[in-house]
């Protein structure tokens, strides 16, 4: 069996994952994995055949693991499914997944965060405007209290339906943001941890890892001499999701969790 490809979100879209695997003419399967949540995609010669998360199957599923941007993945060659759900062209559905993200990235520059508050315009509500029934479900929740994820819950609906029918409410004039999402003082890590964490790293990874290390503190928006202790799960999965030996990565994260109880 061919080498199992792996990776982390974070550093490969999901879109360009797709993309090489279609253009190689892969079989088998892509399971994805955030959080609790998992998600699988399975080709056959390139072909997007069937997909499968927990709001859906089919091109249902596969639209809303795309827009993941976190969470790691792993390509199973080989593994076939008697399950096809997606009948349309490979092609088509990934130039429209493209243009997908393309319009949740402008979504995002309005509605960065699911802790965003919204309220109704201080301009009030013409009536000249026509809103489509979905729309009408959301701007009933919007109360100046509620922030978009839990609007999200009280319609039913995801992540990026709520947020795109909030951008277009946003876009008409109909609501304006009420609050940021709270921000809390940052508790720095202690640099035992991260001196301990690097340590470990270059053991498995070698010279390499402060390098590694290093670019993914900064894409993390963050410096190594200040790291934000809330942030020290996802800098341990990070830099586990480098780790291509399994028994290796399990081993660096049980040593990390340990650590982490210790100094944080």
């Amino acid at each position: 069996m061919a080498d199992v490809f792996a990776g982390n979100l974070v550093h490969f879209k999901l879109i360009d994952v797709l993309k090489l695997l279609s253009s190689e003419r892969k079989t088998g399967l892509l399971e994805v994995v955030k959080g609790t949540e998992r998600g699988e995609i399975y080709l056959d010669g390139g072909k997007i055949v069937h997909a499968t998360s927990k709001d859906g199957v089919g091109e249902e599923a596969f639209f809303k693991l795309i827009t993941w941007l976190e969470g790691n993945f792993t390509f199973f060659p080989d593994a076939t499914t008697d399950e096809k759900t997606i009948e349309r062209s490979t092609l088509e559905l990934l130039e429209q997944g493209s243009e997908y993200l393309k319009e949740w990235d402008e979504i995002k520059e309005v509605i960065p965060s699911q802790e965003i508050i919204f309220k109704l315009s201080s301009g009030g509500v013409s009536e000249e405007v026509t809103l489509k029934p979905e729309e009408w479900a959301v701007l009933s929740q919007i109360d100046g209290e509620r922030t978009v994820g839990e609007i999200a819950q009280l319609t039913g609906k995801d992540e990026y339906q709520t947020a795109k029918v909030m951008f277009n409410l946003f876009m008409k004039g109909l609501i304006e943001i009420a609050a940021e999402p709270k921000r809390r003082a940052k508790r720095i890590l202690n640099s035992n941890f991260l001196d301990v964490l690097e340590a470990k790293f270059k053991e498995v990874m070698g010279p390499i890892a402060s390098f590694l290390m290093e670019e993914i503190i900064l894409e993390l928006g963050e410096k190594k001499e200040a790291f934000p202790a809330e942030k020290a799960a996802t800098l341990v999965e990070r830099m586990s999701a480098q780790i291509i030996n399994e028994e290796q990565r399990v081993e660096f994260q049980q040593m990390a969790l340990k650590v982490l109880r210790e100094y944080v």
